[in-house]
């Protein structure tokens, strides 16, 4: 991913955003992909795919991997700066995650995976009676995995590289937008720092 230096965001807060935003799309060398939960857990990315899936293959097979995540996007109308002759663009907030994946083939891994999505997406649901009764049939189903965390990048770009009169003036129109994205575009465009003149 490229990441201009004004729009890099260091580690904790690339993390942060995945704890956020954790739906992901998984991309391995064969351009084969899938689009999962995952859930950090140590130095790690945990979830699951369906057998089926020629994903399953690929976990077998130990390959690279990378794990897209992606944040609160928005496009900005140049009509929205206070400056003349300016451009449309499109302000976003994501997380790469370069890795090797690794199955969980034990019963007792892959339940847990099972257990750490359940509390994590849902922790008033009481999960332990179908993952006991019916976890053999559930685990036949799936094929559970850990992407280790090799390399993570993450990238916010929210106007940093317009006049601070610019960025204010397009996060205040996003702020009154119609949907949940732009409004969190906009007040975290309004969260960077005016740049010292």
């Amino acid at each position: 991913m490229y990441v201009p230096h004004e729009f890099a965001c260091d580690e904790p807060m690339a993390l942060a955003m995945i704890d956020a935003h954790p739906f992901a799309l998984l991309v391995v060398p064969d351009l084969d992909a899938a689009h999962v939960p995952l859930v950090r857990r140590g130095a790690s990315l945990i979830g699951h795919v369906a057998r089926a899936s020629s994903l399953a293959s690929a976990i077998e097979a130990r390959s690279p991997a990378l794990a897209v995540f992606s944040g609160p996007h928005a496009f900005v109308s140049p009509r929205t700066y206070v400056s003349p002759r300016q451009v449309p663009t499109w302000n976003y907030v994501s997380t790469h995650v370069h890795g090797g994946l690794s199955p969980i083939s034990d019963v007792e891994g892959a339940v847990e995976v099972l257990r750490v999505l359940s509390r994590t997406f849902d922790p008033t649901w009481d999960a332990e009676p179908m993952l006991g009764a019916r976890a053999s049939g559930l685990l036949q189903g799936i094929a559970a995995f850990e992407l280790r965390i090799e390399r993570v990048t993450g990238k916010r770009k929210l106007g940093q590289n317009r006049a601070d009169v610019d960025r204010i003036a397009a996060a205040r129109a996003l702020e009154i937008a119609s949907t949940d994205d732009a409004r969190a575009i906009g007040a975290a465009m309004l969260a960077i720092p005016a740049r010292a003149r």
